[in-house]
């Protein structure tokens, strides 16, 4: 989900769990999002969050002769330069601000905190955004009404055939606009889920000769085994009994 959102970007993705499940749901279905502007920074933030979630950093600015007294001030993280969703900044690491002038300043952050704008004080307003992907958990196999959908990728192998036909049914089901929906599984390339994938698709009778073959393997594999390792404790008694043979002579 965090790659998909750097690449396309926070609006294009919607994400079915938690807390946001019912915003979320309204993004991707209706193309509206809920939220508040925060009175104190100005950053939008969702409907949900009852403070503002914009990060503030106390910076210590180096002089650009690295002589004198530092420069010491508050500054927003994304403001700062190479600044991106999900970017963790920690303390005594060194960052970059663009000046408005032009060039740069380089600086080490002593401190980090939130702006805790509240909800009350912002401004509520919605926008219109196009989201076309939904991510969905294990809770997103009943209860839903994706008609809307006309693609379905499952990233994961649902072993269960009956909850894989109800993730499948929320997005084909009556009243569709979409005459057909196409749904693709991801699978990693020489795996195990690849081998597990292709014995599904045999017939019954060969299923039921892949499984007497791999029984086959580990029983002829197991009584190696056992064989190698009773060997291997009569040669160890035989060599005891040749040492102990070699000290009675002695």
């Amino acid at each position: 989900g965090s790659a998909l959102i750097r690449h396309l970007g926070d609006d294009a993705v919607a994400e079915f769990w938690g807390a946001h499940r019912d915003s979320q749901l309204n993004k991707f279905s209706k193309g509206i999002v809920k939220c508040w502007r925060c009175a104190r920074c100005g950053m939008e933030n969702d409907s949900i969050f009852p403070t503002c979630s914009r990060e503030i950093a106390k910076v210590s600015w180096i002089p650009n002769d690295f002589e004198g007294v530092s420069e010491v001030s508050e500054v927003y993280t994304d403001d700062l330069m190479g600044a991106f969703l999900g970017r963790t900044l920690r303390l005594n690491q060194i960052v970059q601000q663009r000046l408005t002038q032009g060039g740069y300043r380089r600086g080490k952050i002593d401190s980090i905190s939130k702006c805790s704008g509240k909800h009350r004080n912002g401004q509520p307003f919605q926008r219109n955004v196009n989201c076309p992907i939904l991510l969905l958990g294990r809770d997103g196999s009943h209860g839903l009404d994706l008609s809307m959908v006309g693609h379905v990728f499952l990233v994961d192998k649902l072993w269960d055939a009956s909850l894989e036909d109800q993730v499948i049914a929320r997005a084909w089901r009556l009243g569709s606009p979409h005459r057909r929906v196409v749904v693709e599984q991801l699978l990693l390339k020489d795996s195990f889920e690849e081998d597990l994938e292709a014995m599904g698709k045999l017939r019954p009778r060969d299923l039921t000769y892949k499984m007497m073959q791999s029984v086959r393997f580990i029983r002829e594999k197991g009584e190696n085994t056992a064989t190698s390792s009773s060997s291997d404790r009569g040669d160890k008694v035989v060599s005891d009994a040749e040492d102990s043979s070699i000290c009675d002579s002695a």
